[in-house]
């Protein structure tokens, strides 16, 4: 037998709907992003390996990271495996048994990464699965900024992020309806747009075939 196994997208769930309500009890609000936030909203080729949470909060990521730690015990501590860097890496326990299963769990706060603030009555529970995730165009905005920086990156991992960023944008492109122009997500921090822009310029050199899904939301390409 295995000593370990992967994470499903039922796993990967389930950790998500876990670790929101471990947030709420610890007095937070939160929401997903990132690629388990892709799965959620119906992304059919698109299997995440963990969690990634926005806490709606000023607190320090450390600081939320402990108190989850502390009070469950289901989540896990542990040293970054970067030395120059000072800050634990959290994982929640699936299963302790053979084959162990354990999902790691990206906790972020707004102003990070050109994260949004996002008002809890913003969120959204989409196809049934109960979880609250960010809307759809500030998920498309920030995968395509992790495109933008994975590709000017000089990490050898983070370059080979890449293609898997792009077939993401491109399907989250096809899946764009009318409730993602930006006339209807003027909350959006203009940071966020204008440095998007930008990125959409640099995506549609790569991809013209693009273009038309970019503007159908209102950006001007």
């Amino acid at each position: 037998m295995p000593l370990t196994r992967d994470p499903t997208p039922q796993d990967i769930r389930r950790v998500a709907r876990r670790t929101v309500q471990a947030l709420e009890n610890c007095g937070y609000s939160s929401c997903l992003f990132g690629s388990a936030a892709c799965h959620v909203w119906g992304m059919k080729h698109r299997n995440p390996k963990d969690v990634d949470v926005i806490v709606l909060t000023n607190d320090d990521p450390e600081i939320i990271k402990s108190k989850l730690a502390e009070t469950n015990s289901r989540f896990i501590l542990r040293p970054s495996n970067h030395p120059r860097k000072s800050h634990h890496l959290l994982y929640y326990a699936i299963r302790f048994q053979r084959p162990e299963i354990v999902c790691k769990v990206d906790i972020l706060v707004p102003g990070l990464l050109d994260i949004p603030w996002v008002r809890k009555s913003r969120r959204e529970y989409p196809n049934e699965y109960n979880i609250p995730v960010i809307p759809f165009l500030p998920l498309l905005l920030l995968k395509l900024k992790g495109w933008s920086d994975h590709r000017r990156s000089r990490r050898s991992d983070f370059q080979a992020k890449v293609p898997q960023d792009e077939k993401d944008i491109q399907e989250m492109l096809e899946m764009l309806d009318e409730d993602d122009h930006l006339s209807n997500n003027e909350w959006l921090p203009r940071y966020l747009i204008r440095n998007s822009e930008r990125r959409i310029v640099d995506f549609v050199e790569e991809f013209p075939g693009t273009d038309t899904e970019w503007k159908y939301i209102g950006f001007d390409v």
